[in-house]
């Protein structure tokens, strides 16, 4: 039996007709493909916390599942709905605004590709099936697919003959263009030697199943995530140019760190800043860093006229790595404090 399915053998008698044999194939098609589904979205979510590693968030299970999910968004809009997620779950975790995610969800995207192939394949393979067993249930069925319905049928034989029946009968009603009819022939029939031996062998068919198409693509699922590295840092765009910044503090606001002889300067984002609340920021800000480094020489002011949205935090002369991060907790603080409206 396929491991997928787990489903109790099909029974045969003297009572099972065609539409009974149509009914269990969809039975079948429905429970495997989801079964199959559910397992592509639990390799994708694994496959992007691989490639995560130590990341700036910290989502849930059901936001790694969302995430997922429209990752797996098949056609032209894909990035955009990535992208539109990543926007949602930003404010949660205090991702300044004006950020441009496009980055992060190129990187999903092409992360989920194998995934996406393994629902294109097992999505085709179920329109074919489905489509063959329609012409069956037609109200405007022909008289050959009606008597498909009613057809008795107490042996493997009679399935075979029913299943072969079938399509010859879906061909003949021309639902589908005729150039498309080897490839529905195919899946139809691939289909078929699978539930044969599901169904009535009891074995596991080691043909083209349905698990194969999964199987054939997991693995390269997980080597697109082992050879990946999310950047999940937002990057901020600059007149159309984009940069990433060194770090998100706590309060929800990046910054880049500038380093020269003599000179560190903290560069924070921080939208919307006033020039009253330079001056208030800039005065509480020395006071406090000073007195909790010791460091004599702070200042404070706007980035020039390159971005008055960037407040820059300058210590001058020698300096200890703990007197810096003693700096920029303080400043995370003051922040939080002080500008939790601009994240």
């Amino acid at each position: 039996m396929n491991s997928t399915s787990q489903i109790e053998p099909f029974p045969l008698g003297p009572e099972t007709t065609g539409h009974l044999v149509a009914e269990a194939h969809l039975t079948y098609l429905k429970s495997t493909v989801r079964a199959l589904i559910d397992s592509t979205e639990q390799g994708l979510i694994q496959a992007l916390k691989d490639s995560s590693g130590t990341t700036l968030i910290d989502m849930t299970d059901d936001e790694w599942r969302q995430l997922a999910v429209t990752a797996l968004t098949i056609g032209s809009s894909a990035l955009d709905k990535i992208e539109k997620k990543l926007s949602l779950q930003a404010a949660k975790y205090h991702w300044a605004k004006g950020y441009d995610y496009r980055p992060i969800a190129t990187q999903i995207h092409t992360i989920a590709t194998p995934a996406r192939k393994i629902i294109n394949g097992l999505n085709f393979r179920a329109k074919c099936v489905r489509a063959v067993i329609k012409v069956q249930t037609a109200e405007t069925a022909m008289e050959e697919a009606k008597a498909l319905r009613v057809r008795s049928i107490i042996d493997l034989k009679d399935i075979v003959a029913w299943q072969a029946d079938s399509y010859a009968v879906f061909e003949k009603d021309k639902t589908v263009h005729s150039r498309f009819h080897p490839n529905y022939k195919k899946e139809w029939t691939e289909f078929c030697e699978e539930w044969n031996a599901s169904k009535i062998d009891m074995r596991y068919y080691s043909g083209n199943s349905l698990e194969s198409i999964y199987q054939k693509y997991l693995s390269r699922l997980t080597e697109e995530s082992n050879k990946s590295n999310i950047k999940w840092e937002p990057v901020l765009q600059k007149d159309g140019r984009t940069s990433r910044p060194d770090g998100i503090l706590g309060s929800g606001f990046p910054f880049e760190l500038k380093r020269k002889p003599g000179q560190l300067t903290f560069a924070i984002t921080i939208p919307t800043l006033t020039d009253s609340e330079l001056h208030a920021t800039a005065l509480d800000l020395m006071d406090v860093i000073e007195k909790v480094t010791g460091l004599e020489n702070v200042e404070i002011g706007f980035n020039g006229a390159k971005d008055p949205n960037i407040l820059e935090v300058i210590l001058f002369g020698s300096y200890t790595s703990e007197q810096s991060k003693l700096a920029l907790n303080e400043i995370d603080t003051y922040l939080k404090q002080h500008f939790s409206d601009r994240t």
